[in-house]
């Protein structure tokens, strides 16, 4: 079973045994930095678990291939999705999708239950808890969210739900994401009219691959463009890898307050964790495990 497994991947150099429980985090190649593999086998070892995740690399092409191969494995618990594919497997799986994932429309964790893969999706939640915990005291009104993929999705929907919230913005490149915006209540505006957005926002968070992997070296917001606001914006980059991406560089230089993404991966994380564990502890007692 686990060599058809070794078939739909990547990175051949996974060592996992016929019988073995496992979990796994699945993505183009997160083999080459993810955080959770760390965090979900510090977890493991914390609760003395014989359980251990695996990145897996895979090629769209065999994306479909590889899930209806998890699906049969009886072994396999679940896991975490990555960039690209949250909103694709969103769509192979979305029969069994919670109604969260449902309306962003993408997930970013599948766990099993019996023969079933069921997926929903934490990164909302895990963006919001990662900010209150920078940010505990501080009522935002206007947000400015940068992209709309799996993430930008999530983190909109559940930004759009807080009470302080007055006015939500999107910016995204692509027209469809007009449809999703409204679903939501929230106005959006195509990425090359960003010279006409209002620079009155209280938040702006990141969710563009923008100053990560290949575009470590980009920016979705100039220096210029962000030394035009009135007042002092919190810029939220939900990139964790790395810790300061150009956009922070440029936040910091303006003494703007930012945060990058590392809490909210581990809050996202953590609610994944009981999810595919079919577990209740408590979010702060996964976390101080999963850090070791």
């Amino acid at each position: 079973m686990n060599k058809e497994l070794i078939r739909y991947i990547n990175n051949k150099n996974i060592k996992l045994s016929t019988n073995e429980k496992f979990v796994v985090i699945i993505g183009k190649n997160p083999s080459k930095g993810a955080r959770s593999p760390k965090l979900w086998n510090n977890a493991y070892k914390g609760l003395d678990k014989k359980i251990k995740m695996f990145p897996l690399d895979v090629s769209q092409n065999n994306l479909k291939k590889l899930i209806n191969h998890l699906k049969k494995n009886k072994n396999f618990l679940g896991g975490s999705v990555t960039v690209p594919y949250k909103q694709k497997i969103f769509e192979i799986l979305k029969n069994n999708s919670s109604k969260e994932a449902k309306k962003i429309g993408a997930i970013n964790c599948i766990y099993r239950v019996k023969n079933l893969l069921k997926v929903t999706n934490t990164d909302g939640e895990g963006s919001v808890e990662g900010f209150k915990k920078n940010f505990k005291n501080i009522k935002i009104k206007k947000i400015l969210i940068l992209g709309c993929g799996g993430a930008g999705k999530a983190v909109s929907t559940y930004f759009s739900s807080l009470k302080s919230t007055k006015e939500l913005v999107i910016l995204s490149r692509k027209s469809k994401d007009k449809n999703f915006s409204k679903k939501i209540k929230a106005k959006w505006l195509n990425r090359k009219k960003i010279n006409f957005v209002d620079n009155d926002f209280d938040l702006i968070i990141n969710c563009t691959t923008l100053g990560f992997e290949k575009k470590i070296n980009k920016t979705p917001l100039s220096k210029k463009y962000l030394s035009l606001f009135k007042n002092k914006p919190i810029i939220y980059d939900i990139i964790y890898n790395p810790l300061e991406t150009k956009l922070i560089k440029i936040a910091k230089s303006l003494n703007l307050k930012f945060v990058n993404g590392l809490d909210m991966n581990l809050y996202q994380a953590a609610l994944a964790f009981n999810y595919v564990n079919q577990s209740n502890l408590k979010l702060d007692k996964i976390k101080k495990i999963m850090k070791g």
